[in-house]
């Protein structure tokens, strides 16, 4: 069996601006076992999605800002994080995570001049995510900028450290959009 969910979003509170837009949610076959703590999931897919994130002057994020205040705040319920401590870990598995027909922009006021960058046809595939964050696991990634040029990207990261093997593919990708990032360093 599986769940599905369509045409979702999330508003930031600041400017009410949609910061993620999310056409459909998909979780395929999900398996749980209370006895032994473990949960896997056969699928997850995202699809038709569209991210706005910006930073300001200041470096702030503002679609980190708004997860960090939807938040719990710190000590705000200490039995419940007593009864957790007293409790077995749970165990999970999530055999494919696939995002597919994405789009993003970005706006950085923290580089001068400010950047402006948009990605268009994001896709990522993920295999093997689980509780062991010791385990390498399979990514392909890919996305075109509005600029013009692609990038693919395919290989695995381990995510309890910074090994990953990756191969990327860079295919008539403008540079211009990076001159804000570039400038700082380039003579």
């Amino acid at each position: 069996s599986s769940i599905g969910l369509k045409e979702g979003s999330l508003d930031l509170q600041r400017g009410g601006e949609k910061a993620l837009q999310l056409g459909a949610l998909t979780v395929d076959e999900v398996r749980v076992n209370l006895a032994s703590h473990h949960a896997t999931v056969r699928g997850i897919a995202l699809k038709d999605g569209h991210i706005r994130v910006a930073r300001d002057d200041k470096g702030a994020i503002d679609l980190l800002d708004a997860f960090k205040a939807a938040a719990p705040t710190e000590g705000a319920a200490p039995d419940d994080a007593a009864r957790v401590t007293a409790t077995p870990a749970w165990h999970y598995r999530v055999e494919k995570l696939d995002l597919a027909g994405f789009d993003a922009a970005f706006s950085d006021a923290a580089v001068a001049p400010a950047a402006q960058l948009s990605v268009k046809d994001i896709a990522l595939s993920v295999t093997g995510i689980s509780d062991d964050w010791r385990l390498a696991v399979p990514v392909k990634a890919s996305f075109s900028a509005a600029s013009g040029g692609k990038f693919e990207a395919q290989g695995t990261l381990v995510p309890a450290t910074p090994a990953a093997d990756i191969a990327v593919k860079l295919t008539d990708l403008a540079i211009m959009p990076a001159q804000p990032y570039l400038s700082s360093v380039a003579q």
